[in-house]
């Protein structure tokens, strides 16, 4: 770590232990990673399920929401890890940790915990088989990712720009359905308020006729049956933003792998779009129903029985 750290346009280095360990409370158990990092480390980034800064605690470890409710544990109860390690991985080798705390994890699962505490789990010393590596500018990542290369000693390197790269990869076909679901959406929305005034016409043409007998211009009819859309827009873009986060909420969740997990983000911007695109539904309907209001028969329709 010493000569890495020597390298060129490293700022930092951090040392940390990447293992693997099952996990288990009661009958229940799971195969899961183990992440170990000195305390007061801050290029790794734990932060809890709101996304805030959490804390390293020097006994017990920090666990995932998501492995947390599969195996029913909660905050202050004890899990039960035994490591893989030839010799280690027997029964009697299992060692009681403390769940101080959730952390938030998009990708795998792994439990948190410091290098001070890896010792008692491991009953091994001071050991670390990987590094978090922070960089005095990012322009520099490939020329110190070929540096890097020409360790004998390092068996892999992942930059940021790889992992993102690769993250989008697999989220490409996510991205897909996404589209499709928005697209179906919109044509729903469209169809049914296209279908609702249509309707309304239909139903009160005979009213509309009647306002046209007495000297109602097309923009005041238009207007009277028109508003009526704008004002049921409203109300489901307002009754609408609780249920529409609740699902969406429940769609993402289950979308979530073992593997894989995706934040409910939704930003004001994202309403303000929602709301704007409901709009353009509802004046596109308006505008292509508006001559079907001019275009009724007033004899016609006077003459049809109520």
């Amino acid at each position: 770590l010493s000569y890495i750290s020597g390298i060129e346009h490293i700022a930092a280095v951090e040392p940390v232990l990447e293992s693997g360990m099952e996990i288990s409370n009661g009958w229940m158990k799971k195969d899961i990673g183990l992440l170990a990092l000195e305390p007061g480390a801050t290029l790794y980034g734990i932060t809890d399920r709101e996304g805030r800064p959490a804390a390293l605690p020097e006994q017990g470890i920090l666990l995932p929401a998501r492995l947390m409710d599969t195996l029913q544990l909660k905050v202050g109860n004890k899990a039960y890890l035994r490591s893989f390690y030839p010799g280690k991985n027997e029964e009697e080798n299992k060692k009681a940790a403390p769940v101080m705390g959730v952390v938030s994890q998009f990708m795998g699962q792994s439990a948190v915990c410091s290098t001070d505490y890896v010792h008692y789990l491991l009953n091994e010393g001071a050991i670390v088989n990987a590094a978090y590596i922070k960089l005095d500018d990012p322009k520099f990542e490939q020329e110190v990712t070929d540096r890097l290369k020409g360790i004998l000693s390092l068996e892999a390197i992942k930059s940021k720009a790889e992992i993102v790269a690769n993250t989008q990869k697999a989220m490409e076909a996510q991205n897909n359905i996404i589209v499709f679901m928005i697209l179906g959406a919109g044509i729903l929305a469209f169809a049914v308020i296209y279908n609702i005034a249509n309707i309304n016409i239909f139903e009160r043409r005979r009213e509309i006729a009647t306002l046209a007998v007495l000297g109602f211009n097309p923009a005041e009819l238009k207007s009277l049956v028109f508003n009526e859309n704008y004002f049921i827009s409203a109300l489901g873009i307002i009754g609408g933003i609780l249920p529409g986060r609740l699902l969406l909420q429940y769609v993402v969740t289950m979308q979530n792998t073992d593997e894989m997990q995706m934040p409910v983000v939704l930003s004001p911007l994202s309403y303000l779009i929602a709301a704007a695109l409901l709009i353009l539904f509802t004046i596109t309907a308006n505008l292509l129903l508006g001559e079907k209001v001019t275009s009724i028969n007033m004899v016609e329709s006077l003459k049809s029985a109520e």
